[in-house]
C-alpha cells in the first residue's frame, strides 16, 4: 500500500480503508532484494503472518514478496504480495498495487488497487473477498505549505475486515467510501502540521443491519481531525 504505519512518512492524518482494514500493519521474519537492473527491483521472503509476533498455532510461515520497476524519473510501478495460513490454518492471500506519477514539478498522482481473500472468512464459513481502490492527489505549493486530496472505495460485502466502527461491534458488511481534503503546514524542517476534512460513507449489503457511524444510526459521518508531528 501507500501509506506506512508512520506518522511522519503519510500526508494524511486518517488512514484509507485499504490501510485499516485491507492491509497487514508490520510482518516478522526475512527479506532479501535483488536488483537485477537500475530500474528493477525483486524482493522475497518468510513472515509469521499479518501483524504477528509470535508463530502461528499452525506454525506456518507467510510468503511476503514485491515488484518495483521505475517507468522513468516521474513514474513508478509496485506490486506487493503476502499469502499463508493465519492462525486457524486457513489461507489469506492480498496483493497491493501502487502506481505514482509527477507532474509539473509540484505535483504528484497515486492510485492504489488492493484485493484480498480468506478461506471461510465469512460469518456463513464461506471464502470471503475484499477490495479497495483509492486515489491521491498532492500540489506542493511551496517548501512550506502543501495540500491534498484523496478520494477511495473499499468493499467488504462478506463483512469479515471493517470491524470496530461501532464500539463492541462485529464487521459491517458493505461499501465503504471517502473523501479527504488535506494540509501539509511545515513551518520548520521539524515541524510539521497536517489538519483534515473527512466524509465517510457505508453502502450497506444488508439493509436490515445497524449502520456504521453514529452508534449505528448514520450510514456517513464528517469528521475534522489534525496532529502535530514533531520530529527530533
Amino acid at each position: 500500500g501507500y501509506e506506512v504505519v508512520t506518522a511522519p512518512d503519510n500526508f494524511f492524518y486518517s488512514h484509507a480503508f485499504t490501510m485499516q482494514y485491507g492491509e497487514p500493519f508490520t510482518h516478522t521474519g526475512g527479506l532479501l532484494s535483488f536488483a537485477p537492473m537500475a530500474d528493477l527491483t525483486v524482493s522475497a521472503g518468510l513472515a509469521k503472518g499479518w501483524d504477528n509476533f509470535e508463530d502461528h498455532t499452525d506454525g506456518n510461515a507467510s510468503f511476503l514478496g514485491s515488484v518495483t520497476y521505475a517507468v522513468d524519473e516521474s513514474t513508478s510501478l509496485i506490486l506487493a504480495v503476502v499469502s499463508g495460513n493465519e492462525g486457524s490454518g486457513m489461507n489469506r492471500t492480498m496483493y497491493s498495487a501502487v502506481g505514482t506519477h509527477n507532474f509539473c514539478e509540484t505535483w504528484s498522482y497515486v492510485v492504489q488497487h488492493d484485493f484480498g481473500s480468506q478461506e471461510a472468512g465469512s460469518a456463513d464459513g464461506s471464502n470471503a473477498q475484499w477490495w479497495g481502490v483509492n486515489q491521491y492527489l498532492i500540489n506542493k505549493l511551496n517548501d512550506t505549505v502543501s495540500v491534498g486530496a484523496r478520494a477511495e472505495g473499499f468493499r467488504d460485502d462478506d463483512g469479515t475486515r471493517v470491524a470496530g466502527l461501532r464500539s463492541g461491534s462485529a464487521a459491517a458488511a458493505g461499501d465503504y467510501f471517502g473523501f479527504s481534503l488535506g494540509l501539509n503546514y511545515m513551518p520548520t524542517a521539524y515541524l510539521k502540521v497536517r489538519p483534515e476534512v473527512r466524509w465517510d460513507l457505508q453502502d450497506r449489503s444488508d439493509s436490515a443491519a445497524p449502520s456504521a457511524y453514529d452508534n449505528g444510526t448514520s450510514g456517513n459521518q464528517v469528521t475534522v481531525s489534525s496532529d502535530v508531528i514533531l520530529s527530533f
